[in-house]
Formats: structure tokens, C-alpha cells, sequence
């Protein structure tokens, strides 16, 4: 049993200290004083409930007992309220059965949930703080804030299917005779990459005991998620026998994804696969105060992410400080339902998670030079600040090469801060450069390949670019030397 000492916000001149003693009083039946005999003292103990498990059809969870020790039979109470209570920083109702703290699991179960990405049938220890008055009977109050921990297992999970995991989707006509199934990782992760189409792409999980192996299915055994059509990146399974009912995930749009299930902790996501090989590459075009919102896919795409590798691309430049961004893969431009951003609206963390489902403009932590970095494996961005507030300006960039003679240079456009563009420039096979104020004291150079890969960083005095015959969208940074030709 846990004495726990309460700092009391006092309604009249009456206080509450810590007393030490063994008499107990039950607060539902308070013993009667004379409301103007003086009170010494008066001790508050929580005492921790039983552990809660899951599953055996018991909604109610009693958090702790309150009890309280008179130092003396002065001290008269009445009753007490409970005003507010929060579970791992989460108001949740609660409420007092006696002089019981007690909750709903139906209440909780989110929140522990949310709280541990995790609905593995492992027992989990709540922290909960909350807030109750005490009224004594001499009409005098006091406000409490004290907390307790309290036990909790969620109800058994299905056990994991030893012949493993498969898929059924749109992307395979719903075929139980030819399913997508799912490569076990390890002892509980499984996964699979799946080509999909434009539109919401349907799909549910099985287990691989569901399949007769002639081509038939037990369509029962199906899990899925909690509501129909949903769309998250990140989410809980629901299995038959579940709290609601097993509905339909989707993947929106086309492209390659990778699915990954986990058995444990009931949960699965989805990744864009950038390994599968029917993947293409993935532009990332900005859009945002700097480049004055334009989200016309004819002009606005003068603002591309500079490829870090697969799943990771930037943008340097000097933003404004304020609702300054938000971006597109290269097919969606111009789809606000599917512009990526952030969770809230303006957020202006030094970091935060992505989202292209209803998503708010990203924020630069303040009105100054930073690279944003965006990682569409993991879903987050991350802001840098520039040691180099005062970066060189230059009055042209422009690209000259074999194509013209090394003569008669293609000039770009400052498209944002120290970011220069040019759309539709003509080139045959042979070497360039990008160069600064059409002269050769400042000029960039990486000796790689376009027809190798499409970007590269340069640097100055750097062997010549080989760019294939072709016309390109052609894109390079300042500061930090990375470029990339789009071809039309």
C-alpha cells in the first residue's frame, strides 16, 4: 500500500498534512464531527487494484482504492469527486465506484493502444494521474492531484498460422487460387510487395491454414482493420471475434508497395517498395509560399527534391517561416487530397511524421536557410539549418557543353533561393557543365552518367556530366551542388 503526500489547494483556512495511523475511514461512510471542531491532520493512501486481463467479457477496470487515516477524530469527511483523469497524458473518463478509481476498458483500450504501437497480449503498466476534491463536513474543500499505476493485459491475439500469411486484392482479381503470399521475416513478420492501380486498391490478410489448395478459401478467416476504406500507412489488425467487426483496408494510387504484417503486435503498414523492380523513379515536386503555390502541373513542377537515395530526398533553399510547404509525388501534381504534409497544419517542429491523407503545409522552424529532408520509407521529414547563413549569390547559372560547342550558354531560371530550373532543354550525347555568371570561375561538374542514374552532386571543377541525346527538365542547387535531368 502506497502513502502518498497530496499538496491541497484549500478552500477555507482548514489544511491537510501527511498524520500517520492505522484507522482507516471507509470515504463512503465518513464519521460525523462537529463541522467547527479544529481538524489536525489527515493522510490520503492509494492502494493499487488487482490486475486487469482482457478478454473475459470485464469492461470495468478498478485503478486503485482510496483510502483515508485520521490522525485524530477531528477530522470529519464527507464525500469526494473525482474531477479529471488522464492515462499516459490522455483524458479519459473515469469515474468512482465507492471510494474506487475505476475506468472503461472500452475507454482505454485506444490509448494503451496508441501508446505502446502494439496490441500484443503482453501485460503493460498504465501510468494514470488524476485530480479529485475531498469535502469534509464542515463544508470545507480541497483539491487533490495524486497518481496511481495499474496492470493491464489486452485480450489473447489469434495465434500465429505455422504455415504463415497471404494477401487477396483488387491487384490479383481477388483470387484465392493465386494468392499473394507473404515472405515470414521472422518468428511473427511477415511481408510482401504488391504492384497496384490508380484508385483505392482493396485487400484483406489470411492465414495460409484458410487455403484448401484447391483454389478455394475459408473467406471467415479473414483480417483486416477497424473501419471500412481505410487508407492509413500504419495500422492494428482486426481478426474475427475481434472488439468490432474485420473491415476492408485500401492502398491508394498506383505504384509498388511494400506490406508488412506483424502477428505479435497486430499491426501492418505500408511502404512504397523503391526494391521492386516494376518500381520507376518517384519525382518529388514542392510546392509552396517560396514558389507562390502553383499547383499547375503544366507550370509548377520547377521546384524538385534532390534524390538522396531511394527513399530520401531535399531541398535547400531560404524559406519564410510560415506555411511553407507541401509536395507531390511526380503522377499526383496538382491533387490536393494527395499532396504530402503534415499531420497539423503550420507545425514548425525541427521534425515530424508525413501524411498525404488530409495533409497540413510544413513549417520551416523559422524564416531562414535550412534543407528539408523528406524519407518516404520511414514517413518523416527533418529540417537542418545552414551554418552558412550568407550563402554566394550569382547573377546567371547556366549550362554549356559539347551540345552547343562549349559556346553560347543555356541559361536556368532562379526558381526559388539559389535553386535554378530550366524546362525543355535540348542536349545531344556529349559532356556539360553548369556554370555561374557564364564564366569558369565557379562552375560544377560530377563525371558521372545521366543515363546511369538521373541526379548527382557537383562540384566545382568537377570532370564533365555525360547527358544522353534527349530533352530534359533540368534542376540544380547552388549551395549544395546536386542536380538532376528529367527526361520528357
Amino acid at each position: 500500500m502506497k502513502k502518498i503526500f497530496l499538496y491541497s489547494m484549500m478552500l477555507s483556512a482548514a489544511f491537510i498534512t501527511v498524520g500517520c495511523s492505522d484507522d482507516y475511514v471507509d470515504w463512503a461512510n465518513p464519521q460525523a464531527n462537529d463541522p467547527e471542531e479544529p481538524r489536525s491532520a489527515v493522510e490520503v493512501t492509494i492502494a493499487p487494484a488487482e490486475a486487469f486481463v482482457e478478454g473475459d467479457n470485464a469492461d470495468t477496470i478498478r485503478i486503485a482504492t482510496l483510502l483515508a487515516a485520521v490522525q485524530d477524530n477531528n477530522t470529519a469527511i464527507e464525500g469526494f469527486e473525482l474531477k479529471s483523469l488522464t492515462l499516459f497524458g490522455n483524458e479519459v473518463p473515469g469515474f468512482l465506484d465507492g471510494y474506487t478509481l475505476c475506468v472503461h476498458n472500452e475507454d482505454i483500450r485506444p490509448v494503451v493502444t496508441q501508446h505502446f504501437q502494439s496490441r500484443a497480449a503482453q501485460p503493460r503498466e498504465l501510468d494514470f494521474k488524476f485530480t479529485y476534491g475531498v469535502q469534509f463536513i464542515s463544508g470545507e474543500s480541497a483539491l487533490m492531484v495524486s497518481e496511481a499505476k495499474s496492470s493491464y493485459t489486452p485480450m489473447a491475439t489469434p495465434a500465429i498460422d505455422a504455415k504463415g500469411y497471404a494477401m487477396l486484392g483488387q491487384w490479383q482479381g481477388w483470387n484465392p487460387a493465386e494468392p499473394t503470399v507473404m515472405t515470414q521475416i521472422d518468428d511473427h513478420t511477415f511481408q510482401a510487395s504488391v504492384i497496384t492501380g490508380e484508385g483505392d486498391n482493396w485487400y484483406k490478410f489470411y492465414p495460409m491454414s484458410a487455403f484448401d489448395g484447391e483454389g478455394n478459401v475459408n473467406w471467415d478467416a479473414n483480417l483486416g482493420c477497424a473501419v471500412n476504406g481505410d487508407n492509413s500507412l500504419f495500422n492494428y489488425v482486426i481478426w474475427p471475434g475481434d472488439y468490432t467487426g474485420v473491415e476492408t483496408p485500401v492502398i491508394s494510387g498506383a505504384g509498388a508497395w511494400l506490406i508488412t504484417l506483424d502477428m505479435l503486435n497486430m499491426t501492418f503498414s505500408v511502404v512504397v517498395d523503391r526494391d521492386n523492380p516494376y518500381y520507376k523513379n518517384t519525382y518529388l515536386y514542392m510546392v509552396g509560399g517560396v514558389q507562390g503555390w502553383n499547383g499547375d502541373a503544366a507550370s509548377g513542377k520547377t521546384c524538385l527534391f534532390y534524390p538522396q537515395n531511394k527513399t530520401t530526398f531535399s531541398y535547400t533553399t531560404k524559406w519564410t517561416g510560415a506555411w511553407d510547404l507541401k509536395f507531390w509525388e511526380d503522377n499526383d501534381f496538382g491533387n490536393w487530397d494527395l499532396a504530402y504534409g503534415c499531420p497539423n497544419d503550420g507545425d514548425n517542429s525541427y521534425s515530424g511524421e508525413l501524411t498525404n491523407s488530409a495533409a497540413g503545409a510544413i513549417s520551416a522552424p523559422s524564416a531562414e536557410y535550412y534543407t528539408l529532408t523528406v524519407d518516404l520509407g520511414t514517413y518523416t521529414y527533418t529540417w537542418t539549418k545552414l551554418d552558412n547563413q550568407e550563402p554566394a549569390e550569382f547573377s546567371s547559372v547556366s549550362l554549356i557543353g559539347d551540345f552547343n560547342g562549349w559556346t553560347g550558354d543555356i541559361d536556368l531560371r532562379q526558381v526559388t533561393p539559389h535553386n535554378w530550373y530550366v524546362t525543355n532543354a535540348v542536349v545531344t550525347d556529349g559532356g556539360l557543365k553548369f556554370r555561374a555568371n557564364h564564366d569558369w570561375g565557379t562552375n560544377w561538374g560530377a563525371g558521372i552518367s545521366i543515363a546511369d542514374t538521373y541526379y548527382g552532386t557537383g562540384v566545382n571543377n568537377g570532370d564533365n556530366i555525360y547527358v544522353p541525346e534527349g530533352t530534359y527538365d533540368v534542376y540544380l542547387n547552388d549551395i549544395t551542388g546536386e542536380f538532376a535531368f528529367i527526361a520528357k
